[in-house]
């Protein structure tokens, strides 16, 4: 075990939940002592508080203010506290409006199912506390995880696009598919190709997590609608040229997306991102 861990206990309130009932099992795993505190069962939040060393949120965003106001007085000044959400900017200001000690905001870029693969991300976002990063590093690393510092702001900058625009346009097209005739969705299913077998597999993956997960990303995040509405007319504009059968414009389009795209894993670095290829304007 990392020594910065060593003799520490981790508080998980949500820890019966999915993805907070995940993280306690991995914690013990790597030799952690770990405490919970869900409504569930477990511990009473106070006990909690009042006895770990670092507390980790897992929890919906609407369950935070109300959380935080009933542990904040229990815990000791020292303790890290720390939530697992897919939003930041505003939860990092309730943690620290309530909370004097040290805060860090994480958001693992993975979940229960998805932590057996080889690339697990965290982003963490300073709050408060001169050793708060380190510490919330060397947890995560202490569970085989790469993290990254982003701000707040900026973490839900491109998670607007990131998580917003890729869920509500899977959204979108569950939401297509069900208004479809039966026999239309029974086609569906024998004529698709593999890709779209791949893009219904997503569509199935996010409609069986709870509601508030995307509700969170969705809503709370303010630069979601942003991308969303940019996405919205973006998608007019390609429309328009479709319905105008400008070839030559769908081409040129197509092209030089094309070259945007081509190397994997370097979207738009130096190769014009945002520079000419949007098809409409803000």
């Amino acid at each position: 075990m990392l020594r910065e861990l060593k003799g520490m206990t981790v508080g998980v309130v949500g820890g019966k939940g999915k993805m907070g009932s995940w993280l306690c099992s991995k914690l013990e795993e790597v030799g952690l002592k770990v405490m919970v505190s869900d409504k569930k069962g477990g511990k009473d939040i106070h006990t909690l508080a009042r006895d770990c060393q670092i507390i980790i949120l897992s929890l919906p965003f609407q369950s935070l203010r109300t959380v935080m106001e009933e542990m904040s007085p229990f815990m000791t000044k020292d303790s890290l506290l720390m939530d697992m959400g897919s939003i930041k900017e505003q939860p990092l200001k309730i943690m620290l409006e309530l909370n004097p000690g040290p805060v860090v905001g994480t958001h693992p870029l993975f979940g229960p199912e998805s932590f057996n693969s080889w690339d697990l991300k965290v982003i963490l976002c300073p709050g408060r506390g001169e050793n708060a990063i380190a510490l919330a590093t060397a947890l995560w690393k202490q569970l085989g995880c790469e993290t990254f510092v982003l701000s707040a702001e900026e973490h839900d900058r491109i998670m607007g696009i990131a998580q917003g625009v890729f869920h509500f346009t899977s959204i979108v097209m569950a939401k297509l598919l069900y208004d479809a005739a039966p026999k239309d969705r029974s086609a569906l299913n024998k004529a698709s190709t593999a890709n779209f077998q791949k893009a219904l597999e997503r569509i199935k993956s996010i409609l069986s997590q709870p509601s508030w997960l995307f509700g969170d990303i969705l809503i709370e995040n303010r630069y979601s609608f942003l991308w969303i509405k940019r996405f919205l007319g973006e998608a007019e504009a390609l429309a328009d040229i479709l319905l105008r059968k400008d070839v030559q414009t769908y081409s040129s389009l197509f092209q030089k997306l094309g070259e945007v795209f081509k190397d994997e894993g370097d979207m738009g670095q130096d190769k014009g991102m945002g520079q000419g290829v949007a098809l409409s304007s803000d």
